[in-house]
This record gives C-alpha cells, structure tokens and sequence, in this order.
C-alpha cells in the first residue's frame, strides 16, 4: 500500500516504524504528467514488496521541506532508503529503474 504524506512529522514516522525495510520515496506534483503516468506502476510494486518494502508518496508543493531536505529538482525523483540513510535516488518515469532498485534492495 502506499502511504500519502501529510507533513515531515508523518514522514520521520513513517521512517521510523519501516525498520529496517527498504522505504521508497516517490517525490511528485499533482501537475506533473510523468508522474501520473508512473503512479499505478508503483501502486503495483508496493503490493508485490508490500512484506519487504513501505511506499511513501510526498507532494512537493504540499512538502516543500521534504523536498529541500533531499534536494528534489524534477518530478517524479524516487529516493531509496534502508536504515533511515539514502541508499540510491533516481529521477524519472522509469518503470524498468523502479522495478530494478526494488528487487535490489529487498533480495
């Protein structure tokens, strides 16, 4: 399932209670056609890893500070997390890269 974030509060939270499972980060806007594009493939791996991996979704415009915190410039980035420390970061559409960072980080 993917969880929608509200603010930074609920985000540090959500790293918080993921443990030591992989945390997918999708940083997106509500105008951005890629983004809409990738989002049911997401949906999708988040079912498929639901055991081994949390899918966190952040607003840019709603989460700006998220967005400063890890240098967010274009939409949709995907920011890959173990432990709470960023493990890979990637910008764009990229079905084949999302399903790749997926099975790396939860083998």
């Amino acid at each position: 399932m993917v969880h929608i974030v509200k603010d930074t509060n609920d985000f540090d939270e959500q790293l918080e209670v993921a443990g030591d499972r992989l945390v997918v980060v999708d940083f997106y806007a509500q105008w951005c056609g890629p983004c809409k594009m990738i989002a049911p493939k997401l949906e999708e791996l988040s079912k498929t890893f639901a055991e081994k991996a949390v899918v966190l979704k952040v607003d840019v415009d709603e989460c700006e500070d998220l967005a400063v915190r890890y240098n967010i410039s274009s939409m949709p980035t995907f920011v890959f997390i173990k432990n709470k420390e960023t493990v890979e970061t990637f910008s764009g559409a990229s079905e084949a890269k999302l399903n790749q960072f997926f099975a790396k980080y939860t083998a």
